[in-house]
């Protein structure tokens, strides 16, 4: 497998003769390599990735393409977007999903996350044509038992993760969670982001063309470029969700080894033990420097709050962020809440010592961590 070779099929695939931007090469290069070292892979495993590596890169070609045909939309602001953020597996799908309720809020949908190209006609962004057909073929998936759908589940007209945006500039958690590759996930830890970011900003610039809204997104992975965001979005506001960290490994580490079947025979688990307990040390000790330098940019939402009372945990986040939760807003959260409950799909069992993981080194890499939950909790 070849970069160019990559690059070409997407450019065949977009239709697009060249390519305006190359942000997006460094972290391809990493990427195949990456892959190419990795032992663990099976023969399927390899040529999935490649086919997604392609159609993310002619996603990206033919967003491209757009933008130059329509250079009016690259003067559009993207003002004052809100983005969930912090650990993996710490209730950032929730709410997002609750913030969405509000009819000011504009989310990236699932379905215009995988075909972007052309943004959805006014009023669209549920009905659309490819929207609809992703849907009917989810519930197949979903009724053939083909998803692990009590760990992480979407329709495609909710709202999903920025990582398949940021996966179009080769920089994204949603990469080097599908296999083993300690290349790719260093260069991810130490990466310039911003050109990512302003690459992001590009793409909502693109979808906003017909369907406007306060842009509130979220993806997980954000916590490790909180500072690179807020330099490309200076006035973000960032809803940091918590969690207690032995939690958050746990769950992420069951997730993983189901994600590395779907690439290898068997799961790394000493992979697993190893390298994500210290990413998602990564995630909060990034952010804590970022809070401490942006103190009002930054929201806090604890995960037991929201999980046991979605409602009350919105009262107060919409009560920080000075603004007003309307009547109807508080009953379209309650109506939410009410058909969306806990564990639908069934609940995701994890713990640590599945993977062997120490208590005593969650401890350590988050201790900085632990006392500022102690903090937010006496408040």
């Amino acid at each position: 497998m070849r970069s160019g070779r990559i690059i070409d099929d997407a450019l065949n695939l977009s239709g697009q003769r060249h390519y305006v931007n190359d942000s997006f090469r460094e972290g391809l290069d990493v990427l195949v390599q990456a892959l190419g070292d990795c032992k663990l892979a099976s023969t399927a495993g390899r040529l999935s990735l490649q086919r997604q590596m392609t159609g993310y890169l002619a996603n990206r070609f033919a967003i491209e393409r757009y933008l130059q045909e329509h250079p009016a939309l690259q003067r559009e602001p993207v003002e004052s977007p809100t983005f969930v953020l912090g650990m993996p597996r710490t209730g950032t799908t929730l709410m997002v999903n609750l913030l969405s309720q509000d009819p000011a809020v504009r989310t990236l949908r699932k379905w215009e996350a995988n075909f972007p190209v052309p943004p959805a006609k006014a009023g669209e962004l549920a009905t659309d044509p490819r929207c609809i057909a992703a849907n009917e073929e989810r519930r197949a998936e979903l009724a053939a038992g083909k998803l692990k759908a009590n760990i992480h589940f979407e329709w495609y007209d909710e709202p999903t993760e920025c990582v398949y945006l940021m996966a179009q500039d080769f920089k994204s958690t949603s990469w080097d969670a599908l296999l083993p590759l300690p290349a790719y996930s260093e260069f991810l830890l130490s990466c310039d982001a911003r050109p990512m970011y302003q690459w992001h900003r590009r793409v909502l610039q693109h979808l906003q063309e017909n369907n406007r809204g306060r842009w509130t997104l979220k993806a997980p992975g954000h916590a490790l470029f909180a500072r690179a965001l807020l330099d490309v979005y200076p006035d973000a506001r960032l809803i940091w969700m918590h969690r207690d960290p032995r939690e958050a490994v746990a769950s992420l580490a069951s997730l993983i080894a189901g994600v590395h079947r779907r690439f290898a025979p068997e799961p790394d688990h000493e992979w697993i033990r190893n390298f994500y307990p210290r990413q998602l040390a990564e995630h909060v000790n990034r952010m804590l420097k970022v809070e401490r330098d942006h103190p009002h940019r930054v929201f806090h939402v604890m995960f037991d709050h929201v999980d046991t009372d979605a409602v009350g945990a919105m009262e107060k986040l919409y009560a920080d962020m000075g603004i007003q939760l309307t009547p109807c807003m508080r009953a379209l959260l309650v109506d939410w809440s009410t058909t969306h409950p806990r564990h639908q799909h069934g609940r995701h069992d994890y713990d640590l010592d599945r993977f062997g993981i120490s208590p005593a080194r969650i401890e350590t890499l988050f201790a900085d961590y632990t006392d500022r939950l102690r903090q937010l909790r006496l408040h």
